[in-house]
């Protein structure tokens, strides 16, 4: 990418746009470096959001999670380091009305497989406001699930991103 490209079209060799040119982090402040870019379809939902609300709206559970390391998963008995540790719900979020509690790991999310913590942002942050979701977890050793209704997230968290 060279310099003054921000803003434009990263494309596949398709000419497919698949996402809008960021940054560059270069040592010598030429164009040789590591380019960064935001993914298309992350775009298209602000866009879209804007389009709808006025704004940018980001779908929020109110959980704060852990990744799964091999350690982990021997302590709390699974088969993998797949999934997402809960370590805290704030009070009142859609996972606290939904009965989610720290120590809880989801392992899937609408009848997805969860495989990690990254992913599971991700999932929370494509879903729509108001939006219905079913999360299933392991708690006690035994498989749960839960149904949530994922909110807007509150403004004093957005300078916090990237939790869901």
């Amino acid at each position: 990418m060279n310099q003054g490209n921000s803003g434009g079209p990263l494309l596949n060799l398709r000419g497919e746009i698949v996402g809008i040119n960021s940054a560059i982090f270069s040592r010598t402040g030429g164009w040789q470096g590591i380019s960064f870019a935001i993914p298309s379809n992350s775009a298209r939902r602000v866009l879209e959001g804007i389009i709808k609300r006025g704004r940018v709206v980001r779908s929020y559970l109110g959980v704060v999670m852990q990744e799964i390391s091999p350690e982990l998963a021997r302590t709390f008995g699974l088969p993998d380091s797949e999934g997402a540790i809960i370590t805290e719900v704030a009070p009142g979020s859609p996972a606290a009305l939904a009965g989610m509690k720290p120590g809880d790991v989801v392992r899937s999310f609408n009848g997805k497989r969860v495989r990690g913590v990254q992913q599971l942002r991700q999932v929370i942050a494509g879903g729509e406001v108001g939006q219905e979701v079913e999360l299933g977890f392991l708690r006690g050793g035994q498989m749960a699930k839960a149904r949530a209704k994922l909110a807007e997230m509150p403004t004093e968290y957005l300078g916090a991103l990237p939790g869901p």
